[in-house]
C-alpha cells in the first residue's frame, strides 16, 4: 500500500503526531486549568489563614492529591489518567512555587503558554509539512466527484422524464 503512494504512510504519520501533540495538549489544558482555578482559590484562603498559611498549604496538597488519585482509580475515570495526573501535578507546582515567591498568576500563565506553545506547534506540523492532497490531485478528486454527481442527476432527470412520457 506504501510502495504505489508513499504520501499515504506520510500522511498517516503526520496525522498521528499532531494527534498524539493535540491529545497530551488538550488534557494538560483541561488538568492545568481546573488546577490552576483551585489552586488560585486556595491562594486567597492561604492568605487568610495568616500563620497557618504553611500547614494549610500541605493539607490542601494532601487532600487534593487523596481525592485526584482516588477518582483516577475509579474505572469511568480511566480514560482521563493523563489529566488526572497533569492535574495533580499543576496543582502542587503552583501551590509550591507561587507559595515560595507568592507569584502564582505568573505560575498559571506559564503553564497556559505552554499549552498555547504545544496547540501551536501542532497545527504547524499539519498545515506545514509536507502537504500532500493539495494540489492537482485535490483538483482530480473534486473533478471526479463532481462527474459523480453529474451522472447521478442525469440518471434522475431521464428516470423522470421517462415517468412522464
Amino acid at each position: 500500500m506504501g510502495v504505489s503512494d508513499p504520501r499515504n504512510i506520510i500522511f498517516s504519520a503526520k496525522m498521528g503526531l499532531a494527534l498524539t501533540i493535540v491529545a497530551a495538549s488538550f488534557d494538560r489544558a483541561l488538568g492545568t486549568l481546573s488546577a490552576g482555578g483551585l489552586a488560585l482559590g486556595m491562594v486567597e484562603l492561604l492568605t487568610l489563614s495568616g500563620n497557618w498559611d504553611e500547614l494549610f498549604c500541605t493539607i490542601s496538597i494532601f487532600c487534593i492529591g487523596f481525592i485526584a488519585i482516588f477518582m483516577k482509580l475509579y474505572s469511568a475515570m480511566k480514560a482521563y489518567e493523563y489529566g488526572f495526573w497533569i492535574f495533580l501535578l499543576t496543582y502542587c507546582y503552583i501551590l509550591i512555587s507561587g507559595f515560595r515567591t507568592w507569584q502564582f498568576i505568573e505560575v498559571v500563565l506559564s503553564q497556559f503558554l505552554l499549552i498555547a506553545l504545544g496547540s501551536g506547534v501542532s497545527l504547524g506540523v499539519n498545515m506545514f509539512i509536507y502537504l500532500i492532497w493539495a494540489g492537482e490531485d485535490l483538483h482530480n478528486l473534486v473533478v471526479k466527484n463532481f462527474m459523480n454527481v453529474a451522472t447521478s442527476l442525469e440518471s434522475c432527470v431521464n428516470g423522470y422524464l421517462r415517468c412522464v412520457e
